[in-house]
């Protein structure tokens, strides 16, 4: 299955979707469980100013 977008250092991988919806998180094996359990979840990031 493919994903927008991808990161990962060999331990822990993050995927998300077009919408940048996180969708899969794999730790501490990736491809082995996803903690994500199917549900998708809003990232984002808040600054001031």
């Amino acid at each position: 299955m493919s994903r927008e977008l991808t990161i990962g250092n060999g331990s822990l991988q993050v995927m998300f979707d077009a919408a940048y919806k996180l969708r899969d998180i794999y730790f501490p094996y990736i491809g082995k469980e996803n903690h994500t359990a199917g549900h998708v979840f809003r990232f984002g990031v808040f600054t001031e100013g």
